[in-house]
């Protein structure tokens, strides 16, 4: 074990040098107290000295971990969640909480934990600063605890390369067990339905038949009101709305691979050629005049007010609409249907799930029991442990049927993962998400569709998050610079404020200015040692 000072050296002296996130004066005012509070030692013991009858005992006798989690500025690990009070019936670990409930910043709570030096068992943490710390000594690499204790995880991993490439840091080394969300579809297009019956008109499945839809819904009054109000495009995201559509002509805004080389998206021909089209359809009213600023009510908004035709969005709560606005817009009909085929012929749909979700739990190197920590953290990836994540507690969250669990009512009413969470059931800060349990929770329509997308893999393969050993922190810099300059520039050819036709070259030199051929460089030597991971 690592001496605990040198470890609280070392933390104290990272994050005052690099101020991950520093904590303001808005800081809930018990949190540092709460962190001082915490008892010397990270783990305890019970006093009984029970046999190990649990079915995926962790622990010879009944033992207590304590865990740092404060999640979503507002949740934190409540001792008397049932589905971790059953998980200590099957593994003899009981949690023991130590953030504070009462505080509002997630990064400012975990911040003040790691600068205190007193590091619990299990830390609940984003990806990045895990990492980070793990590599200066806080965290223990979990390679080898994986290999010798954990069955279930090493299955995981050696039939999920992707995962496992994801969460191997530069130095080789895993420092953190994530959530693994499952499925790779998540939004979809989605058409006013009444407003194709109404214009005698199908669904487009190539560009030129989407831009004949769009003026159709914009020119031919498909809302009956005798106005030209409709808007045929609109978004609820206001920053990343036109990779939607730049995937149409096989465009990106960003890092690119294709066989099996770097590439950056707005320096390849058909960004130019799909940003032009954009431009056009801006300049003819196709799309929502403020679809950079209205944000998320947009859809709330188009919808209601009967003027919107068609959007980009999730399934699930988007075919709730139809529902939720049958008093107000008596009708509205909206589905969904696959994008529309690009200039190639291929189908491409611009969104899909992370391979990982950017948080997960890390053991403390400080911590006597990492061997228990380690089959702990297995245990939530056996068949039972996954349901118990996923479905909570049978008889109370859910109840089998035809074996299998099938969730009460109750708990779809309304948010379904808050519904859970009541439980201490699906915190999405670790462990596998079951495809099944959303699946639950979403229309037969919906379902319908999204099998589609999957089964034809419709959506993308998103460029993989590269973790570069000693990067140059001014790399890092023009890295942002270049983002906010694309964004800026994008918004600028849209809007018509500018034309890319008159300043693409110029566009093209400004990148190279800041160093975009470097920063490809560094990233294909990141991508290669990604891809070395096996």
């Amino acid at each position: 074990m690592r001496n605990n000072k040198l470890i609280t050296s070392l933390l104290l002296a990272s994050l005052a040098a690099t101020a991950l996130v520093g904590c303001n004066n808005n800081a809930p005012e018990n949190a540092a107290a709460n962190v001082n509070e915490k008892v010397s030692g990270n783990s305890n013991v019970k006093e009984e000295e029970a046999p190990a009858t649990a079915k995926y005992a962790a622990s010879k006798d009944p033992i207590e971990l304590r865990i740092h989690m404060h999640f979503n500025d507002r949740e934190a690990f409540d001792d008397n969640w049932e589905a971790f009070k059953k998980a200590a019936e099957f593994t003899n670990v009981t949690l023991k909480g130590v953030a504070p409930k009462s505080a509002s910043k997630s990064v400012e709570v975990f911040n003040l934990m790691m600068s205190s030096g007193d590091i619990p068992d299990i830390v609940q943490g984003e990806r990045d600063p895990l990492e980070k710390f793990g590599k200066q000594g806080a965290f223990v690499p979990l390679n080898d605890l994986i290999d010798q204790h954990a069955p279930n995880i090493k299955k995981f991993l050696d039939s999920r390369l992707d995962v496992k490439r994801a969460i191997t840091a530069g130095d080789g080394n895993i420092y953190f067990i994530p959530f693994i969300p499952e499925g790779d579809v998540a939004e979809g297009w989605f058409y006013r339905q009444d407003w194709l019956d109404k214009l005698k008109l199908q669904a487009p499945k190539t560009i030129d038949e989407f831009y004949n839809v769009m003026k159709a819904f914009k020119e031919k009054d498909p809302n009956g009101n005798g106005k030209a109000d409709e808007v045929p495009i609109f978004d609820r995201n206001n920053a990343n709305w036109m990779d939607h559509y730049l995937v149409l002509w096989d465009a990106r805004r960003s890092m690119v691979i294709r066989d099996g080389n770097v590439g950056y998206g707005p320096l390849e021909p058909q960004f130019k050629t799909a940003v032009s089209s954009l431009a056009k359809w801006y300049k003819e009213g196709l799309i929502d005049k403020e679809i950079f600023t209205r944000g998320n009510k947009s859809r709330d908004i188009m919808l209601g007010d009967n003027v919107g035709g068609m959007t980009q969005d999730w399934f699930a709560s988007t075919y709730k609409m139809n529902q939720a606005m049958k008093d107000k817009v008596p009708g509205l009909s909206l589905q969904a249907y696959a994008p529309p085929a690009g200039m190639d012929g291929k189908i491409r749909e611009a969104t899909r799930r992370d391979v990982i979700a950017g948080y997960g739990w890390s053991i403390s190197s400080s911590s006597k029991y990492q061997e228990e920590a380690i089959k702990y953290f297995d245990f939530w990836f056996t068949e039972e442990g996954n349901r118990l994540n996923n479905f909570g507690i049978e008889g109370i969250t859910y109840d089998m049927v035809d074996g299998a669990p099938k969730l009460r009512p109750e708990m779809l009413q309304g948010t379904l993962p808050d519904n859970l969470l009541k439980h201490g059931a699906f915190t999405q800060t670790f462990g596998l998400q079951e495809f099944d349990q959303e699946l639950q929770n979403i229309s037969p329509e919906a379902q319908k569709v999204m099998n589609e997308y999957r089964e034809n893999k419709y959506s993308v393969e998103l460029p993989p998050i590269l973790k570069q050993e000693n990067v140059d922190p001014k790399l890092l810099d023009e890295k942002t610079q270049r983002y906010q300059y694309v964004a800026e520039k994008l918004q600028k050819w849209i809007l018509g404020a500018e034309n890319i036709e008159d300043n693409y070259d110029e566009f093209v030199a400004q990148l190279k200015k800041m160093n975009i051929e470097e920063a490809l460089k560094a990233d294909q030597a990141a991508y290669e040692k990604y891809i070395s991971v096996k």
